[in-house]
């Protein structure tokens, strides 16, 4: 990034729009449904409400939450890379939009959401450590008994367990990610298992190693910007010592 190091951190939250998961991945149930794998509006404001806390305790500059929602439709390639390697903390739903994390700067911090069905699958955890990134996840809730229960109904033809069911209908449904241990439900953050985390101490940690990965990239910056100092200081007295030389003679 060209950012200088003292500039604000950059936490930014990459959504996928609300219309039911795009042409590519429609919801597969019948009826009405809102979300489309989508964060909802109650983790997007649990997120922004943290982050202040999860700033000051790392050290950080204040900085607000930006909210990025994804076109229906892909806009330029240019576009499309830039949402990223303006990022110094990723924010966003598991999803093919997420091919583009290599244009993430060494130093950033990716954080996905995985839905519940899907919480044990690898995701982008394997892309992320071939490059390098810094990924931390977290898991949703799983849907309402109202919904889900009517989910397993109308996808029990398809012979699937409960989680492959909701594994194909998660287009149908917005993500909540579970905020504490309080929350009701068989997340792994609930219950103490896996890879997943609740929702304020992975903001902490994930603020907390972008800027600690930040102070890292500036160190080797301003070493060269001294080296280059040092070595035009040099220059500039030997060439005052060679013409004083002249001078005398």
């Amino acid at each position: 990034s060209s950012r200088p190091p003292s500039a604000p951190l950059r936490v930014r939250i990459i959504d996928r729009p609300r219309g039911g998961g795009g042409s590519k991945n429609p919801c597969r149930l019948p009826g009405p449904h809102v979300g489309g794998r989508s964060l909802s509006n109650a983790t997007i404001a649990a997120l922004r409400s943290h982050l202040p806390a999860a700033l000051r305790s790392a050290g950080a500059a204040k900085a607000p939450l930006e909210v990025v929602r994804l076109p229906e439709r892909p806009d330029s390639l240019c576009d499309q890379v830039r949402r990223y390697a303006e990022a110094d903390v990723l924010i966003s739903p598991h999803g093919a939009h997420l091919v583009h994390i290599p244009q993430l700067s060494p130093s950033a911090v990716f954080i996905e959401v995985t839905p519940w069905a899907a919480a044990h699958q690898p995701a982008y955890a394997a892309v992320a450590a071939r490059l390098r990134l810094k990924r931390l996840q977290l898991c949703s809730l799983r849907p309402p008994d109202e919904r889900s229960g009517k989910t397993e109904e109308q996808c029990g033809r398809e012979g699937g367990t409960v989680r492959g069911c909701l594994y194909a209908a998660m287009n149908c449904f917005e993500l909540a990610v579970v905020r504490d241990k309080s929350d009701q439900g068989t997340s792994h953050c609930a219950t103490g298992q896996g890879r997943c985390q609740c929702l304020e101490p992975t903001l902490r940690q994930a603020v907390a190693l972008a800027q600690e990965g930040r102070g890292s990239a500036a160190a080797p910056r301003r070493a060269a910007v001294a080296e280059r100092s040092s070595r035009g200081l040099l220059e500039s007295h030997t060439a005052a010592a060679a013409a004083e030389a002249v001078g005398g003679a």
